[in-house]
């Protein structure tokens, strides 16, 4: 949207809105253009150098010497096939971080605003249980003056007071904390007002883990390496030279330097190929790790959603518990107390359920960020 003022948004708009404020975003479209700048350089020729010399007699005799030269690499003849396919390699795992990097940001965004939602909701329902304990403990503090109560049921209904006012500046601050964190994912100035968007999906994960997109990028950077690397060598150059001597004589020349392979070649290539088998070895262990934890993600989603929902139907039932107490108290046929006491019940079941309703919307957003579509085809060696 580009503006920075507040917005009332589910979690599918704040998801869209971080994707097109996201850096990483912008970070992940860097390195495709590169991959693709970089695949456009090695299939051209490397630049010529050009060195022009003037020569200044010393023993006084005439002339004016003076070469100009031009040198061009030619190892990249011997090593071209290599060095393209190695950055076709490239563009692939860039390709996937472009899609893995808006599908993070969409989910931390989602997980935000659901979050925040709950976190929103707790903190009403702090509100609530607050002033029924508040106004228990004054019951209680006046039935004592009335000799109705103890000192130790008034001092009971003081602690519940104090503790339900701590809960309260606990749950203000969290929907504050979550509210910011909100706003600066999604480049608003101020916490958006968001609402409760569609219900989360425990979708099956397929495609490759922000891990594993990255461990196949450096896997193929060090292949690019390697294949650079190899053939006749990278400062094997050929090229031509006009010069005039002494006598004004001039000539034309040609020039090819070869590094011969005798004493570093070897162990540079061998040190390459090994760095190169080490990111195969890494990504192996990113694919391994990655899918143990797809596993662990979707088991703690479900788990987490199991737990959520039995936790709102506890909410419901306080919720319905207390309006029958609050009929029967109209009818007469239940005391003051015992509708604060069901009013504070039913406040404590609903930050119970927003608070598991804040590990779901965390739990999905894990299982959300590791679900990666992107369509694209790899080659792997």
């Amino acid at each position: 949207t580009g503006d920075r003022k507040s917005a009332s948004s589910s979690s599918v708009a704040a998801a869209a809105r971080a994707v097109l404020a996201s850096p990483r975003v912008r970070a992940a479209a860097h390195r495709l253009d590169a991959s693709e700048h970089r695949a456009r350089a090695v299939a051209a020729p490397p630049d010529p150098s050009i060195a022009l010399s003037l020569g200044v007699p010393l023993d006084g005799m005439g002339g004016s010497p003076i070469s100009l030269s031009i040198m061009e690499g030619i190892a990249w003849i011997f090593t071209a096939d290599a060095l393209e396919e190695s950055a076709e390699r490239e563009r692939p795992p860039a390709a996937r971080g472009l899609a893995a990097a808006p599908a993070e940001a969409a989910a931390e965004a989602r997980q935000l605003a659901r979050a925040l939602v709950a976190a929103r909701d707790a903190r009403d329902a702090a509100r609530l249980a607050l002033d029924a304990r508040a106004a228990l403990s004054r019951a209680e503090q006046a039935a004592f003056e009335l000799g109705e109560s103890t000192t130790t049921r008034v001092a009971s209904r003081a602690r519940a007071e104090l503790e339900a006012r701590a809960e309260c500046e606990r749950t203000g601050r969290r929907a504050e904390a979550l509210g910011m964190s909100l706003a600066s994912l999604i480049g608003c100035a101020t916490a958006p007002v968001v609402t409760e968007g569609a219900a989360p999906s425990l979708a099956g994960i397929s495609g490759d883990s922000l891990e594993v997109v990255r461990a196949r990028a450096r896997v193929a950077r060090a292949e690019s390496a390697f294949a650079l690397a190899s053939g006749l060598g990278g400062d094997s150059r050929a090229g031509a030279a006009v010069g005039r001597d002494l006598e004004d004589r001039e000539a034309l020349s040609f020039t090819i330097e070869l590094s011969l392979p005798v004493f570093r070649r070897s162990h540079e290539l061998a040190a390459l190929r090994a760095e190169a088998d080490a990111e195969r070895a890494e990504l192996d262990e990113a694919i391994r790790a990655t899918a143990v934890a797809n596993a662990q993600a979707l088991a703690d989603a479900r788990a987490a959603q199991e737990a959520a929902a039995l936790s709102a139907q506890s909410a419901a039932t306080a919720a319905r518990v207390q309006e029958i107490v609050a009929r029967s108290q109209t009818e007469g046929e239940a005391s003051l107390v015992a509708l604060l006491e069901a009013e504070s019940d039913a406040a404590d079941a609903r930050i119970a359920a927003s608070e598991r309703s804040i590990e779901f919307a965390q739990a999905i957003a894990r299982l959300e960020s590791r679900a990666i579509h992107t369509g694209i085809q790899e080659t792997r060696r």
